[in-house]
């Protein structure tokens, strides 16, 4: 973290699940952005327990695809 320019009492505010969920995913759409993805960033969202109806979601929508033998998994899952 500290070769992200984060001094030590930025590094500790990383306690809280919060602060990952404020600070990541922004730099994760700019890199994202720099590498020429277009999308509409207006419906982007994080899955996990803080957005629950999303995260819901995103586990039908991967059982879904598993069932109908449209998700492998040899070391992690993919479509």
């Amino acid at each position: 973290m500290r070769s992200l320019g984060l001094s030590d009492s930025e590094i500790t505010k990383f306690c809280e699940e919060s602060e990952w969920l404020n600070f990541f995913p922004p730099m994760a759409m700019e890199d994202l952005k720099a590498f020429g993805l277009g999308c509409d960033w207006s419906r982007s969202f994080i899955t996990t327990d803080r957005n629950p109806y999303f995260d819901k979601f995103v586990g039908w929508q991967m059982r879904k695809l598993k069932d109908m033998d449209k998700v492998v998994k040899v070391k992690r899952y993919a479509i």
